[in-house]
Parts: C-alpha cells; sequence; structure tokens
C-alpha cells in the first residue's frame, strides 16, 4: 500500500494469498484468502481519525485474517490488534491505548447471517487493563439489521474502572464523567 499526494509518501506491505473460483456475486464461489497486515500507522493511510474530538496523531494496527468461502457457508478468523494509539494535546501526545487485541471467528451461511465467537477482547493503557472473553453473538442482514451478543460475565467494578478511565482521558463528555464520580459506582 502506497500513500501519496500531501507531500508525504508512507508505504506498507501487505502479504495476501490464496485462492478463488466463481463469481464473488454469485452462489458458486469459493476462496481461500489469508491477508497478514504487518503493523501500519492507520493515521498515515486514513482521512483524520477523532475520537471524542480528539484528533488521533498515531495508531498502530496489525491484523491476520483467514477466509474460507464455500456455497453457503463462510468461514472468517482474524486477530486484530492495535498500538501506541495517541492523541493530540494542547500539552502534547496522550496515550489512548498502549495494545488492544480482538481475536474473533466468524461462521454463517453467508457474510450477512452467521454467528461471531469473540474469545478475546481486550485493552490496556498504562497500569489500566480491560478483557471480555467468551463472548458470542449472531446476526442477520436481510430486511434490516438484527444482532444479539451473550456475554457470560461482566465485572461492575471493572466496568466502572473503564468509565473513570475513559472520563480521565476526555472520551466521555465531561458531565457524564461529573455524574459518574458523583454516583460512585464502586461504591
Amino acid at each position: 500500500i502506497v500513500r501519496e499526494g500531501d507531500g508525504n509518501s508512507w508505504k506498507n506491505r501487505l502479504h495476501f494469498k490464496g485462492s478463488y473460483s466463481g463469481d464473488f456475486r454469485s452462489d458458486d464461489f469459493l476462496a481461500k484468502l489469508y491477508l497478514n497486515i504487518p503493523t501500519l500507522d492507520l493515521v498515515n493511510f486514513l482521512p483524520d481519525i477523532s475520537i471524542a474530538y480528539q484528533k488521533l496523531n498515531t495508531a498502530d494496527f496489525s491484523s491476520e485474517i483467514w477466509l474460507d468461502v464455500k456455497p453457503d457457508e463462510v468461514s472468517v478468523i482474524g486477530n486484530i490488534e492495535l498500538g501506541r494509539v495517541l492523541s493530540q494535546q494542547a500539552t502534547g501526545p496522550q496515550a489512548l491505548v498502549d495494545y488492544g487485541g480482538l481475536q474473533f471467528r466468524y461462521t454463517g451461511s453467508s457474510f450477512t447471517e452467521g454467528s461471531i465467537v469473540i474469545p478475546s477482547l481486550e485493552f490496556v493503557q498504562g497500569e489500566f487493563q480491560y478483557a471480555l472473553t467468551d463472548i458470542l453473538g449472531a446476526m442477520e442482514l436481510d430486511d434490516g439489521f438484527s444482532f444479539v451478543a451473550e456475554i457470560p460475565a461482566v465485572d461492575v467494578a471493572q466496568v466502572a474502572d473503564l468509565l473513570q478511565f475513559a472520563g480521565d482521558k476526555q472520551l466521555l463528555p465531561g458531565r457524564l464523567s461529573t455524574a459518574l464520580s458523583v454516583v460512585k459506582p464502586r461504591g
């Protein structure tokens, strides 16, 4: 991938291999594909990215995706990682994420109807860590969008810590952050 045009040039290598046959739009399409994206800085390849009015100035991204498509059967297995996500503040860069990781597996009869399993979703910034495991979901996109998910266990104290962290990083509106400190969800 090469991006040029604003006086700078960024390059990153992608690894894409596999095989396919047929037309993607037809029922006889077959594919076995693998995509590996070594670490790239998303900020260099996308338009300006803002989170809660904070412009990102660095966001490392890497991923591995395996795709297997047969008639009436789709399987996507993936691992996505974020690192070194920094936003620009008046005082300089602020770390939002040191590491974020998502592992998933989607299986279904098509790309628009199936189930997803997320064995691991984690987030680390400094001493703060947050993780969810064994998330299950299902979706359907026919005449609308239907989605259902199950998270086996959510620790309320961890959610309160996550909201406090987001407030401290100014990722939540000030009023919500103030309300959370008044309510004191941890007791």
